[in-house]
This record gives structure tokens, sequence and C-alpha cells, in this order.
């Protein structure tokens, strides 16, 4: 126990402060002797108490909580350790204050270095700084001693101090770099920062020490010069633009100048905005804006300068306009500032551009994202620009004079819709583009290979070359006719050309112009074809103006009604009314055609004599180039006759259908009086069997089994008449539900014909390759469906096999097939097989009994549960039927 105590005392020889030594070692006594508790006092109260001392300098007392606990062995073991400790304290005192001489000798040499110094330990944290570090960081040293850059400054600043004493504790010595760092005013200031590391006395790295150097005026200066000659530069790469295009291309210049100044200044947005005529609105004509935001230059066209108002004013007044943050307007254009705010704007500056001492607009340029302080360098290189503006637009608008009246007589002639050219010594020296297309040259064709008789058709060159002599010989001034041209694809055109004498260069020439009215010439043939058609038409045509008032009938129109054109004409179409047709009729028809549609229907009217007739009637509106209604256009055709032939086809159509479901009606009442009679001796005949069975020949039992067989197609056959009645009359309720295919089959339908199959020695086999297989349908027409063709299945086959295919199709649609090797049908029998009483052998001697309901019935089945149903069958080979069970969307 002794040995751990005082080797738990040794280790405090580390420990720095007698505070921290004393609580150490009572922490370590509490451990070791856990029958009593420990603590420190100041005052001694009395022998149980372990007085800690040394050379006469007492450190307090140690008091147990209950002495009577300790053994006297442990009561020396404490002793021991209390002596030992005392001399610990002492010693590490009096090295504190030997350290502590030290470092007040380096803290004093270092506060009169005038340049911010630190000191860092070899964990990077702060061991101190002097005075001018104090004052330029504005932190007390105390507060530094122990912290790290990153409890001191942002994190951007804090990785770039880390990084850098990493770099210097990895390799020793040295380290000077530029760098920020915010100063006791919180302004970011540019430094120079130098930095060493020093070592302990076993030579290892301690720490940095670093002087910081404020460069920030210097950069500034430095920065100056730069700016400027950049700012030179930007001015000479925009002049020679202005120079080199602004003659032929001024927006390209002014877009060139406002880019450059926006990536040079470093703002969001340039532009420039010009006056209109009357000086009341302004016009974004130029505009750059960093590629992050949107093109305001769509947005202020032709705007009120009452937008911007006191800007306009200062512009006016050929002032500049500086606004380095809106939101600090002067209080008497607060109101104004809301403009600017809504517009997104931070800071702007504008400058007017002034040509001929007017101010007609302004350059400017915004910063929208943050405020920006303009500075002379910025308005400096707005001003210079703004000059090349105003020179820009003097010399383009004098240059621009001149070309526009050389462009309007170009533009006349090269985009004129008729054709025109210059004639001399019978050649063309000029065509415009018209011309050469009317002919399907180019231009350097006609000019340098045609001569004007290549492009006249031949039995009229000589018309043309007789008046075109007059002209140049000066008999006649000018002529208009019209002749047929001659294209280089060998088509006749129409050419209507008028010519005058002129001279050039000192010859006569001969200047015209000329027109293709091929089209115009065709749509006059057409138009009296069309009007031949209209007035020989069998149809009434009526053409009435916007009023409907009558300006045009045909002869059928009058053949028809029995009123002559004359009667009709500037008068209404409503003298031949009925009075018969409904007034809603009318007014759907005015509605629709005033509304620019067609009107089709059929309306009662009558005739001159006064027999009512009906007639259908095509109504349409004509518009004119504008699409407004001019007129309507009416083609009437007389459909009385047919309307008697349609009443009666009504009434025969009703008498049939009332024979159908009297018939069906009578089915079904005759079909139960049947059935009734049938199933009593079908059951009596049964009884009478059961007693009588046993004592009866053979012969018997076969007439007997007769009896049976016939009784059951008796009932079959009345069943059979009994669903298709339903199913005609539309009495059958249909009960859908949820049917297990696979299963239905196995445990419902398969049963009974097992034995049908076996006692005539045929296979029947089931497969399914859908798993979980179900339909929705009726179960018991599911059934009938299924019951009847595999009956008729087994009928029809005398050997072989009848097999049942359940599955899906691509659409996952589920199908059923019936497939069989019995007879098979013929082709010309296949599009009778679903018809009601159809079989395909008729008469007494056909082979196989039944009443040719089964198949028709199915039929309705399938069509009543959403089902299809096909075969495929060949004579002598068998037949398939497949009913496929749509999906039906549950």
């Amino acid at each position: 126990m002794k040995n751990n105590l005082l080797n738990a005392t040794a280790d405090l020889l580390g420990t720095e402060t007698k505070s921290e030594i004393l609580s150490a070692f009572v922490n370590n006594l509490n451990l070791l002797y856990s029958k009593t508790v420990f603590s420190l006092s100041t005052v001694g109260a009395g022998p149980q108490d372990f007085e800690i001392v040394y050379k006469n300098n007492n450190y307090g007392f140690l008091r147990p909580s209950d002495f009577k606990l300790l053994t006297n062995k442990e009561k020396r073991e404490i002793s021991a350790a209390v002596k030992l400790l005392g001399s610990i304290i002492y010693s590490t005192e009096n090295a504190n204050k030997k350290e502590k001489l030290n470092f007040d000798f380096f803290q004093n040499l270092v506060n009169t270095i005038p340049e911010p110094v630190f000191y860092k330990d070899a964990n990077g944290k702060y061991l101190g700084c002097n005075k001018a570090f104090e004052e330029f960081i504005g932190i007390d040293a105390k507060d530094l001693i122990g912290k790290d850059v990153y409890e001191l400054s942002n994190k951007e600043i804090a990785d770039k101090y880390y990084e850098k004493d990493k770099e210097l504790f990895n390799n020793p010595g040295k380290q000077s770099y530029e760098w920020k760092v915010l100063n006791a005013s919180g302004e970011l200031k540019r430094v120079k920062i130098d930095k060493a590391t020093f070592n302990d006395e076993d030579g290892n790295i301690a720490g940095i020490v670093g002087v910081v150097t404020d460069i920030t005026i210097a950069k500034e200066n430095e920065e100056k010069l730069k700016y400027r000659l950049e700012i030179e530069n930007v001015l000479s790469n925009i002049s020679a633009r202005f120079f080199e295009e602004s003659e032929t291309n001024i927006d390209a210049s002014i877009d060139f100048a406002l880019k450059t100044l926006g990536e040079f200044v470093g703002i969001d947005r340039s532009y420039v905005f010009l006056f209109n005529e009357t000086g009341d609105k302004i016009s974004n004509t130029n505009e750059w804006c960093a590629p992050n935001l949107s093109s305001n230059k769509k947005k202020f066209q032709n705007v009120s300068i009452n937008i911007f108002p006191w800007g306009v004013k200062r512009v006016r007044d050929q002032k500049i306009l500086i606004i380095n943050d809106v939101n600090k307007l002067l209080s008497e254009i607060d109101a104004k500032k809301i403009n600017l705010v809504n517009l997104n704007l931070k800071s702007i500056i504008i400058v007017p551009i002034v040509y001929k001492k007017k101010a007609i607009g302004f350059l400017g340029l915004n910063s929208e994202t943050k405020e920006k302080k303009w500075d002379f360098g910025d308005s400096h290189v707005l001003k210079v620009v703004s000059g090349l503006i105003s020179v820009a637009f003097e010399k383009y608008k004098h240059i621009r004079e001149i070309k526009d009246a050389e462009y309007k007589f170009r533009a006349l002639v090269e985009q004129s819709l008729t054709g025109i050219y210059i004639i001399k010594r019978n050649r063309f020296v000029y065509v415009n583009p018209k011309f050469s297309e009317i002919f399907g040259y180019s231009d350097d064709e006609i000019i340098n290979n045609c001569i004007v008789s290549d492009l006249v058709y031949e039995e009229d060159r000589a018309l043309v070359v007789e008046n075109l002599s007059k002209r140049l010989m000066g008999e006649i001034d000018a002529i208009h006719y019209l002749f047929r041209g001659r294209k280089k694809d060998g088509a006749v055109i129409n050419v209507d050309v008028h010519g005058r004498r002129s001279m050039l260069d000192g010859e006569s020439v001969v200047i015209g112009v000329l027109l293709d009215i091929t089209e115009r010439v065709m749509n006059e043939s057409s138009l009296r074809k069309l009007s031949k058609a209209v007035e020989q038409s069998s149809a009434s045509v009526l053409v009435t103006d916007i009023n409907g008032n009558i300006e045009y009938v045909n002869p059928s129109f009058t053949e028809t009604t029995g009123f002559q054109k004359n009667e009709v004409i500037d008068r209404n179409p409503r003298m031949w009314k009925s009075n018969q047709t409904p007034r809603e009729v009318y007014e759907n028809l005015w509605k629709t055609i005033k509304s620019g549609n067609n009107w089709r229907g059929e309306i009662l009217n009558k005739k001159k004599n006064g027999e009512l007739y009906w007639e259908f009637n095509s109504i349409s509106p004509i518009k004119n180039e504008k699409g407004e209604i001019t007129h309507f256009v009416a083609v009437k055709e007389d459909v009385t006759q047919q309307k008697r032939m349609i009443e009666e086809l009504h009434a025969a159509k009703e008498t049939a259908e009332k024979a159908n479901k009297l018939k069906s009606e009578f089915l079904a009442q005759i079909s139960h009086e049947i059935r009734t009679p049938i199933n009593i001796l079908l059951s009596f005949s049964g009884l009478i069997w059961e007693e009588v069975k046993d004592n009866v020949s053979n012969e018997l039992k076969d007439n007997y089994a007769l009896i049976g067989r016939a009784g059951t197609r008796i009932i079959r056959t009345i069943d059979l008449i009994l669903n298709l009645s339903q199913v005609q009359t539309g009495s059958f309720e249909k009960a859908e539900k949820k049917i297990k295919v696979y299963d239905h089959f196995v445990i419902k339908i398969l049963p009974e014909y097992e034995y049908k199959s076996g006692s005539k020695g045929l296979s029947l086999k089931i497969k399914c390759g859908k798993n979980e297989a179900f339909v929705y349908a009726d179960e018991y027409m599911f059934e009938q469906i299924f019951t009847n063709l595999i009956d008729n299945a087994i009928k029809y086959t005398e050997k072989g096999s009848i097999d049942i295919n359940i599955d899906n199709d691509a659409e996952e649609n589920i199908y059923v097939e019936v497939i069989d090797t019995g007879i098979g049908i013929s082709k010309q029998y296949l599009p009778n097989l679903f018809d009601v009483f159809s079989q395909e052998e008729q008469g007494y001697t056909r082979k196989f009994e039944g009443t040719g309901l089964g198949l028709a019935l199915v039929k309705n089945y399938c069509e009543l549960n959403n089902a299809l149903i096909s075969v495929e069958s060949e004579k002598g080979k068998g037949s398939k039927f497949r009913v496929t069970f749509l999906k039906s969307g549950k």
C-alpha cells in the first residue's frame, strides 16, 4: 500500500500549481484508503490532522473524516507521503518563479516590437502575443492564450491559417505568405505573415512565432495602379471597335462595349436607353446581363419616363447619377426608391448620352445581387464610352441617310411583287428577282444568256419584237398589252406588260413592269365553269347578303318553288315559310351561320302554289379577305319523297319488331306448356320403370332407353328455345361474379361429360397454362357456353380426343379453347354457323339430331358477357372453338 501511495505522490512532480498538486493528492488518497474520506483545510483542528510542510513553509492540513479507522501502518504511510508532497510543492513554486522571471523579460522584449507578434505551441494553441498584436486584433492576451485560430476567426480565414501552420510544422524553418485578417474595427485587412518554428531544451519543435505586417494600403495602391492600366486597356479596345464597325453596325459596337464594361466592372447589367422623338418615353435599345440573369430588354420598350422621373431629369440636365445603396436614398426621394427596389436594383450609375448638346438617352450599370461602391474609374469609363456612342450615332446617322435613299429604291424594286426589267439592244441589262422567278431562270441566266424573244411563246414573238422596236426607235413612248411567255421548263404563261421608253448612259432603253396573270386567267375560266355548273345544277342555289336579302337564285330554284327570279331578288326567304317549322330551328340556323359556321338541316317550306315540301338545306357564310362575313350561300334539295320513304320504312320496322316480340312471347309460352307435361311423363315413366325393370325383356329395356333419350332431347330443345326467347326479349337477368375458370371446369362441368366421352372411347383432357386464371361472367351463361361446345364436340366426334385449353393471349385476356377431332365444318357453312335453327345437314335424313339453337345461344351468351367466340375448322379434321373473355377493367 505504501509503495502505491508514494508512487502516486511522486507522479505529481510534473503538475504546474500548488492547488493542482493538492487536489490530485487528495483524489489519489481517497482511492487508496476507502475506510475514511480525506479533505484539505487551511487550519489544523488537532493531532488527527496531517500537516503539509517543507522548510517552514506550511501548505495546509490533510484531515481524515474518521482518524480511528486508520491503522498505525496506514498513518505512517500517509505521514511519509505528506512530507514528499510538501517538497514537491516547494520545488514547483520555486521553478515557476524562475520561469516567470524569464517569461516577463521575453514579454517586455516582444512588446517593444511595433509590428504585431504572436507565438503558439506545437498544437497550434496561442501562448501569447505583444501589445501591437492586441491592439491590431482587438483582443487581450489573457483571452488569446490557450485558444486556436478557429475560436478567433471565421472558417475561411482559419482554414488558411491552419493549413499554413501544418505546412510549417511538417517543414520546420521559416515561412512567409499574404492573407487577410479582421482587425479590431471589424475591417478585413490584407497582411503579410512571417513565421518561424522554435525548439525546446531537447531540440524538439515547441511552437511557432509570427510577425504580422499590414499591407492593406500598399495592396490598394498596387490594385489602383493595375486598375488604371486595365481601364486604359478596356477603353482602347472599345474605341477600336467603334472606329472599325460603328459605320456598318452600331448596335454590335454598343453591345461589345456593354459586355466589356459589365465584365470589367464586375456588375450584373449594363444597358443603353434612348428617348423617343417626343421625349416622353424611353426604350432599352441595347443590353448585356450576367449569365445568371434574364434580359429586361423586352420589358422596357416605349415605357413612360415617369417610371424614373427624378433620374430622367438628372440625365436631361446632363449630370451623372450615382447610387451606391438604393436602401440609403435621401428621405425626399424615398417614394421614388420603391421603383428601384421593385426592379431589384441595389446599386446604379447612369451617364447621359449627349448628341448635339442634347441628352438623347443614357448609359448605365446596375448591381442587383449586392451593393457596389462606385469609384472614379467607373464614372470615367462610362463618360468615355458615352462619348464614343454619341460620336458613333452622329457618324452613323449621316451614313444611314445616304444609304436609306438607295435602300428604299432598291427595296422597292427588289421586293416588288411585279417583274421589273431594263432592255437595251434587245437584251436584258437588269431584271429584279420577281422577273426571274416568273420565268424560272436566275438573274445571271437572263442577263447573260437570253434575248427578249427567248422568253416569249413562239406564236407571240412577232408582236413582242414589233412593240419593243417601236419604243426603242422612238415611234411610241409607252405601251400596255398582253402576250404569252415561255418559261425555262417550257411551260406557257400569260403575261401582262407595261413598258416605257427611257435613256440610260446616252442610249435608248425600255424600262417596264410585268405580271404573271396565268392564275387569274385560269380563275376566270374556272369561274365561268363554276357559274355554268351552278346554273345547271339540279339543286336549288341561293345567295343572300348579310341581312338575308336574296341576290341570286339559279334556275332549279324556280323549277322547285315556282317562284320566278324577279319575284325573289332583294326579298327575304321568309316569304315561302310554311309556319310549321319550330322557331328554335331558325334561331339556331342564324346563330350558327353568323358565327362563321355551316348549318345543315331540314325545313318544311311552301311552294308558290301553296304545296308544302321538305327541303334539306346546307347554308354557309362567305367571307372576304379580312375574314368578315359578306354573304350567305344556301344549297337546297327537295327531300319530300325521301322522307315519305323513310316514314314507310319506320312503319315497316315497327310492324316487324312487334311480330318478332309476339313470336318470342309465343315461344316462351309454348315452351312452358310443353315442358311441364313432358317432365310429368318422364317422372312417372321413371317410377314405372323402377317397378318393372327387373321383370321385362331386353327389348323392352332398349325401348325404355329410347323413351328416356327422347324425353331428354325434348327437354333440352325446350330449354334452348326458352333461353333464346329470354335473350331475344331482353328478360334474362345477368348476375356477374368472379369465376375461377380451371376449378369451375373440373368441379362443375367436366364430371357430366367424362362418362359420355368415355362411353364413345374418346379422350377428354384439360390443360391450364395460366395460374389463377379467372373471369367476370354470369355463372349460368358461362356453364351453358361450354356445356354446349363440349356436348357438340362429343356428339360430332367418333374417335380421337376432346381437348380443353385455358390460357391468356398477348393482351392478357383469358381464353378457353374446345378442340375436337370430329367431322369438322365446311368453309361454305362457317358464316352461318351461329344463325338460329341453322345446321349444315338439313331435312329428316340428316345424320345428327339437334335444333340448331345451341351455337346461336352460345354466341348471344358470349356477347352478354363481353366475350368473343371464334372457330377454326376443316371438313374431316375437326374443329377448334375459342372463347376470349375481354378485360372489363375490374
